[in-house]
């Protein structure tokens, strides 16, 4: 039997493209999600990624993005095509203006504990902010 339950030689049904070959499905090691990648072997954030991607799918309108979404999960795209996305990219510009706006509601002192809650450095604490400000320069 083929990898798709057709008998070699017999094509009553179309082969489905699948990015993984047969031996490769039982190498669960492999990712061609791409998430762990992108997670940076965080399990928790890749759990985070991909429930992210879950969400996307169910809620675009976008038949493609969703179509991608469900790729991604089953493995047979990269995550990466789907922050390429334009739909994605439009649904992530619409979040982030929300989450600014909300942001801005915030005093100082409750904005500054809500960051440090989960995990976003403040502006005093980046350091890359500091070497704008020509602060923390590596001496030469």
């Amino acid at each position: 039997m083929s990898g798709y339950g057709v008998p070699p030689g017999r094509r009553d049904e179309p082969e489905i493209p699948d990015a993984r070959s047969a031996a490769d499905m039982r190498r669960p090691e492999i990712d061609y999600s791409a998430i762990d990648a992108v997670a940076g072997g965080d399990a928790r954030a890749a759990r985070e990624l991909r429930a992210s991607v879950a969400v996307i799918a169910r809620r675009t309108e976008d038949p493609t993005l969703r179509e991608l979404c469900l790729a991604v999960l089953a493995g047979r795209q990269s995550v990466r095509r789907v922050f390429e996305h334009p739909e994605f990219q439009q649904m992530s510009m619409v979040s982030l203006r929300h989450l600014e706006e909300g942001l801005a509601r915030l005093d100082d002192e409750d904005r500054e504990d809500l960051l440090a809650r989960v995990g976003i450095p403040t502006l005093e604490q980046d350091a890359e902010f500091d070497l704008m400000e020509g602060r923390g320069l590596p001496e030469q």
